[in-house]
This record gives structure tokens, C-alpha cells and sequence, in this order.
């Protein structure tokens, strides 16, 4: 074997919908990114992020049976080597084979039901006081209510106008004004690319934007925040990070992300104290930056409130929207 190491094998369990419509495919690949606990294959504009047992689920991650003590970069493994998918079996370099025979698909919870503005309040109010226990120290969380924030960030100021641009948008949106939030937009693609990473905190706090929208059945906002990305996606931040804002405006994202934005609108306390913990591991800071877009729309929502609620007072649910019929090259290729 190249260098001493030895090949590999192991099962994938369970994979998100994207993931597991490209692992069923035949194809070649190459690996794009590598990680200590996971890494990206990229098969055309398609990624599957292949990781251990206790990866969390997401639309591109596929968890395989490798113990959560496996170390993919210590493996032998190198970006850029080849990836073969043929009857059921993934190839990576010559080191590393996954059988998919028997993974599971994962996929994303509906909305959660019987929230209300009052539950949503309080979970707000319940997020300022664990971001002042918790003080996230990375991303562009510190631009929320609560959260700490040092005297000199560049992050921060360079976010301060787009961020304030979109949720000025936000609130048109959410009071029905389409006409006038069309070219609301404008300028807040500087937020796409901004921060270090894949993933970079600007991309992040879109795609928690793009979640929430479709959580509430907003589709004028969804139609037009991807109508920026079509224009400003390809030549602002990388493909991966694309592939993901692309999942999220099918209302699709990590399964931590679902779990904290249920327990967000909820406003449970313990449940939510359990899902930021959850939420703060995903990437360097992914989890946080997703964080302050769904709550910079929720907040919108709740200043739209008046005709966003139903007779009874509940928060008016027009049911999951993450379904692809609309969303024409917003469809995975590997899905069509």
C-alpha cells in the first residue's frame, strides 16, 4: 500500500437526501476537502461530506460506520485524490472503501408546530441571556443582542452596512411589500464571501435567513434572496459554500440547525440551552453565523406581527416548503 497504510472499510449508516441520490449513482470524483473528522467529495457542482459515526446529519452529509476516534487526515487520505462510485461501493484514492448498500436516508423535520409570537418572545429573550453566559467569541454572532463584542473586529465592521441592508429588507418583506423590497438586496451581497473558511460567516448568516423564510412560507423572499445569489453566488465565495446556500434555499440545512430553530420558536429554555451547544460545534463558527440570520428574520416577523398571525393568535404555518417543484436550477443536479 502507497506510504504504508493500509486500506480501509467501512459502511455508510445513514446519509442526507442529496447525499444519498449521489452515493447511488455511479460516477468519479475527487476529494475537495479534508478534515481531521470528515471530508468533502465532490462529484461535478455535487459535494458529499463523508464523515464518523457521530457526524450530525445534514442534505450533504453521510455518516459512515469509522469510530468517532478516526482521524481521516492521519489515514493516508490526500485532497485531490481520485473518488469512484460503482455498484454501491465508494472508492476514495486506494486507501479507503465505503459501502452503501444499507445507508438510510436522513431527512430534514417538518416545521415545528404550535408556536406562537408569545413562545417565539421568549425564546428570544432566552437567547440574549445564554449569549451573555455563553460568550461566543467567533463570527458574526457578537452583531446580536446579548453577545459580547471587543472593541476592534474588521469582521464585524465590514458587515455592519449589508447586514443592516437586509434586515431593513427583511421587515419590508415580511409586511408584504415585494414591490419595494425588490431592490432592497442591493448591497447585501458583500455579505457572501465575508469571514475565513468553506463556509465563510457571511454565507452562513444567508443561508439561516433562507431556512427561516422558508420555514414561515415566505416565497416572495425566498424568490428574491435566490435571485441575488444567481447574480452574485459564483463570483463572491467558493463552490462548497454554494452548495450549501443552495440546500438552504430549499429550506434544507444542518440537522442541529432544524433542532435550534424548533427550540428557538418554542422557547424552551432547557431546549434551547441543548441545541446551541449542538449548533456550536458545527465548524469554526457556521453554527453561531447561522444563528444570527434566523434570528434577524424572526425578529423581522415579529415586527411584521399584526399579519403574520391567525385568528387564534398562533403563528400562521403555511407547512414545509423545502419540497423542490419551484425551484428550477436550485434543484440538485444530482436529483433532477
Amino acid at each position: 500500500m502507497p506510504n504504508g497504510f493500509r486500506t480501509r472499510y467501512f459502511s455508510v449508516e445513514k446519509a442526507g437526501p442529496i447525499a444519498y441520490e449521489c452515493m447511488k449513482r455511479c460516477g468519479e470524483g475527487v476529494l475537495a476537502a479534508l478534515f481531521k473528522s470528515s471530508f468533502y467529495v465532490r462529484f461535478g457542482q455535487n459535494f458529499v461530506c463523508i464523515g464518523t459515526s457521530a457526524m450530525g446529519m445534514g442534505p450533504l452529509n453521510a455518516a459512515s460506520s469509522a469510530t468517532e476516534k478516526m482521524d481521516w487526515q492521519a489515514s493516508g487520505l490526500h485532497r485531490g485524490d481520485p473518488v469512484y462510485i460503482y455498484d454501491g461501493v465508494i472508492r476514495v484514492g486506494h486507501l479507503l472503501c465505503l459501502d452503501t448498500s444499507y445507508a438510510l436516508c436522513w431527512q430534514p423535520p417538518p416545521p415545528p408546530e404550535g408556536w406562537t409570537r408569545h413562545t417565539l418572545s421568549a425564546g428570544l429573550a432566552n437567547l440574549n441571556c445564554l449569549l451573555r453566559e455563553l460568550e461566543p467569541q467567533e463570527g458574526l454572532v457578537r452583531l446580536l443582542p446579548g453577545a459580547l463584542r471587543s472593541v476592534i473586529e474588521p469582521e464585524l465592521d465590514l458587515a455592519a452596512i449589508p447586514y443592516a441592508r437586509l434586515q431593513q429588507w427583511l421587515k419590508k418583506i415580511m409586511r408584504g411589500e415585494g414591490a419595494v423590497a425588490e431592490g432592497g438586496l442591493a448591497g447585501v451581497e458583500y455579505l457572501l464571501g465575508l469571514g475565513p473558511g468553506l463556509t465563510p460567516s457571511g454565507d452562513d448568516l444567508i443561508a439561516g435567513v433562507l431556512v427561516v423564510l422558508n420555514m414561515l412560507g415566505n416565497k416572495q423572499g425566498v424568490v428574491q434572496m435566490r435571485h441575488m445569489l444567481d447574480q452574485h453566488l459564483d463570483k463572491r465565495t467558493g463552490p462548497l459554500s454554494a452548495a450549501h446556500l443552495e440546500m438552504a434555499a430549499l429550506g434544507m440545512a444542518a440537522e442541529a440547525v432544524h433542532e435550534a430553530l424548533a427550540a428557538l420558536v418554542c422557547g424552551t429554555l432547557s431546549g434551547q440551552r441543548e441545541t446551541l451547544a449542538s449548533l456550536s460545534r458545527i465548524g469554526h463558527s457556521s453554527g453561531w453565523d447561522v444563528l444570527v440570520g434566523m434570528v434577524i428574520t424572526l425578529n423581522a416577523w415579529l415586527d411584521a406581527e399584526p399579519l403574520n398571525l391567525s385568528r387564534s393568535g398562533t403563528a400562521a404555518m403555511p407547512g414545509n416548503s423545502w419540497g423542490r417543484k419551484d425551484c428550477t436550477r436550485w434543484v440538485n443536479p444530482a436529483i433532477r
